[in-house]
C-alpha cells in the first residue's frame, strides 16, 4: 500500500496504471452474485464500505480489464468509503509495526501478513477496527464475486494474503512477475495522505512492461 490521492485501487492480474476510469459508468442489469456452491464462504459485506455504484459497474469494468495493455488490469477509484480509508491509514501508522526489508529486488518497510487479523487478542483488535472492517470487506463473498465478475478468473476462495508496504525515499520494487501457483488475482490499495495529494513529480509510479521475446 503506497501512494495515490484518495484512490482506492484493486489491481487485477498483476498490476495497475494511474489512469482513472470514466467518471460515469452506467450500471448494467447484471449484478455480481455470491460464489458458486462448494466454494468456502468468508464474511458478508457490511453496508456502506464498498461503493454500490462501482459494484454495479462490474460489466463496464470487465470491458476495461479485458482491453487493458500490456496485461489485463483494472483501476477502480472511490470504491471504498473515504472516511474508512482515513481511519485505516491512521490505524496502520499508529498501531502496526513494519520491518525494513532489502534484497536485490526490493527496498521496503513491510508489515506481517494481515490476513490473520481475526486471531488477534481483543486488546490488539480494538486498536484496528477500521482495518478489520476493510479486511472483512475484501474477504467477503460479495466482494470476491465482484472481482470474479470483473476479471473472469473463476471462483475465488476466502483465503486472501495482504500486508502493508511503505516505500520511503529510495524505496522500490523492481520489475518482476506475480506468477504464484495458488494466486489468481493481485491487488493494490493505495493509502496516501488525502490532505497532501500524491503527484507524478513525487515519483513512485507503477510501470507495466510488455513481454519481450528472446
Amino acid at each position: 500500500m503506497a501512494s495515490i490521492p484518495a484512490a482506492d485501487v484493486v489491481a487485477a492480474a498483476n498490476a495497475v496504471v494511474d489512469e482513472p476510469p470514466a467518471k460515469k459508468l452506467k450500471a448494467a442489469a447484471a449484478v455480481p452474485q455470491p460464489p458458486a456452491a462448494g466454494v468456502a464462504g468468508g464474511h458478508h459485506l457490511e453496508p456502506g464500505i464498498v461503493s454500490e455504484a462501482v459494484m454495479a459497474a462490474a460489466p463496464s469494468l470487465a470491458g476495461q480489464y479485458q482491453a487493458a495493455e500490456p496485461y489485463k488490469h483494472c483501476v477502480m477509484r472511490d470504491i471504498f468509503s473515504i472516511d474508512l480509508l482515513r481511519q485505516v491509514r491512521d490505524e496502520i501508522i499508529n498501531n502496526i509495526n513494519a520491518t525494513y526489508k532489502e534484497t536485490d529486488l526490493f527496498k521496503v518497510f513491510q508489515t506481517g501478513d494481515l490476513g490473520n487479523l481475526d486471531s488477534l487478542d481483543p486488546e490488539a483488535a480494538g486498536k484496528l477496527p477500521g482495518l478489520m472492517k476493510l479486511k472483512k470487506a475484501l474477504y467477503s463473498d460479495e466482494f470476491r464475486a465482484f472481482v470474479t465478475s470483473v476479471t473472469g478468473c473463476g471462483d475465488l476462495s476466502p483465503r486472501t494474503d495482504c500486508s502493508c508496504n511503505v516505500y520511503a525515499y529510495g524505496g522500490h520494487l523492481l520489475c518482476h512477475d506475480d506468477v504464484i501457483a495458488n494466486r489468481r488475482v493481485s491487488y493494490i490499495i493505495y493509502l496516501t495522505d488525502p490532505d497532501d495529494p500524491w503527484v507524478a513529480e513525487d515519483g513512485g509510479a507503477l510501470e507495466l512492461y510488455p513481454l519481450v521475446e528472446g
